[in-house]
């Protein structure tokens, strides 16, 4: 069946020589795998390009009945070509950060209006905003949350059931936790996404952490970030 669809690029594996298998979440049937076929080539069918991290695309696919199916694609166009990531070294590490949460984090394969218009506004944001935001990952990070069904509801609550599962001090202080944080959580939770506020490196950095741990309690098999090191580093 030809389907046309928006899709946001997760992800993308090697495949044989000249191959991609490109991981994407869209607007029509949640997360999707498509075979790219010669996209290595001198003179590939699509460049290559149209498959970083977070790009936002117009697709029209040959979808296969079933879940796990790998689909493939007839055209491939740029919806919204982005200003800064792509270029601005933060925003780009940014979004590779994102890019992983999300196929970590989502796994249905089914079409989400809510959630599909909130990563794709997200996108737009993260490109677009002011160079002194340093809070839209945990501002996306929580309303994520609430979409995927576990939501900071209770600043209280969100604390405890961290601190519940086994967190010792001493081995686990980096997500020791300070009332300058919690200040900020309650803060983040009201505020429109996309605005700033103020906050120190050690503070968002801890909350940070706390906002993977409680992703890692909800979600079964939720691994390691691999792209956490490099933006703390390169936002520090």
């Amino acid at each position: 069946m030809l389907v046309h669809t928006q899709g946001i690029v997760l992800s993308t594996l090697r495949y044989r020589e000249t191959s991609l298998i490109v991981r994407t979440y869209t607007q029509s049937a949640g997360l999707q795998s498509f075979l790219v076929n010669g996209v290595r080539k001198a003179k590939p069918s699509f460049h290559i390009a149209f498959f970083q991290p977070l790009s936002l695309l117009e697709l029209v696919v040959y979808q296969k009945p079933g879940n796990n199916a790998l689909h493939r694609l007839k055209e491939v166009h740029t919806a919204i070509p982005y200003k800064h990531i792509g270029t601005d070294q933060v925003k780009t590490c940014a979004a590779f950060f994102l890019a992983e949460l999300l196929e970590k984090a989502i796994r249905e394969e089914e079409g989400n209006t809510d959630m599909f218009d909130l990563l794709w506004n997200s996108c737009q944001v993260l490109d677009l905003q002011g160079e002194d935001n340093f809070v839209f990952l945990h501002q996306f990070m929580i309303r994520l949350a609430s979409a995927l069904g576990f939501g900071v509801e209770n600043i209280a609550g969100f604390y405890t059931e961290i601190c519940k599962v086994g967190l010792n001090p001493v081995r686990d202080w980096e997500y020791q936790i300070q009332p300058e944080e919690v200040v900020l959580l309650e803060t983040l939770i009201d505020l429109p996404i996309g605005t700033s506020c103020t906050s120190t490196l050690k503070t968002r950095r801890s909350l940070l952490n706390h906002l993977i741990f409680w992703y890692r309690i909800h979600l079964q098999n939720f691994t390691e970030i691999k792209t956490l090191s490099v933006l703390q580093e390169i936002m520090s």
